[in-house]
């Protein structure tokens, strides 16, 4: 049964207004406060990235990541495991993902912070540098990181790409004719130098394999 407005005083009617106007107020400061919290983290995220990303992922697009990191960083305490790059629709498609995810995972940790997580989605820009984009894809294929890319190396990251739409044959094939035309010293194995120029002479198209769009990133 509600109370009626004459059965009130003057006085009580007063204090549930300015109780209402109260609540009013401290609700619009709490919305203020969360902008300005926002905004404030905007601006440290900026600040923590480095400059030499900002030249090639605008500062919009950093927020877009921002947005993504925070959303595969559930528990909050930033950093995503590296296993969650697999919920990114725009890498998950990628069959060559676990070996990136590998190169992502700089501290051997398992752990990627926001920073890690800009500089390294900032390689995949479509604006990104052709020989940053050929190194990063050296680094794919150099699996014990030793600086070099061996025959195994090789057929292991082609079985990868082809899945089963090539026999073992036909996989050994492909690694035995990439071998003997990139490995011009016939050292067995390929140093940096050696793939970044097969990879221009086959017409490989680098900028487009290592490339994702930055605009759903919301």
């Amino acid at each position: 049964m509600g109370v009626s407005r004459s059965t009130l005083r003057t006085e009580e009617i007063e204090e549930i207004r300015e109780v209402s106007i109260c609540m009013i107020i401290k609700y619009r400061q709490q919305q203020q406060q969360q902008q300005q919290q926002q905004q404030q983290q905007y601006n440290n995220i900026l600040t923590i990235v480095n400059l030499s990303s900002l030249n090639l992922v605008s500062q919009r697009e950093i927020k877009r990541l921002y947005k993504r990191f925070k959303r595969l960083d559930k528990e909050e305490k930033g950093s995503i495991n590296v296993e969650d790059f697999n919920q990114i629709p725009e890498l998950s498609m990628n069959p060559m993902l676990p070996r990136i995810i590998s190169i992502f995972d700089v501290n051997r940790d398992g752990q990627v912070n926001f920073k890690q997580f800009v500089k390294s989605l900032s390689t995949f820009h479509p604006k990104a540098d052709k020989a940053d984009k050929i190194k990063i894809l050296f680094k794919v294929y150099d699996i014990n990181n030793d600086g070099f890319i061996t025959r195994d190396e090789i057929e292991t990251i082609l079985t990868m790409m082809v899945g089963s739409n090539l026999t073992k044959e036909q996989i050994s094939s492909i690694v035995e004719e990439t071998l003997n035309e990139a490995d011009v010293n016939g050292k067995g194995k390929l140093d940096y130098q050696d793939f970044y120029n097969s990879i221009g002479s086959s017409g490989c198209n680098a900028e487009n394999m290592l490339s994702i769009s930055f605009n759903p990133f919301e």
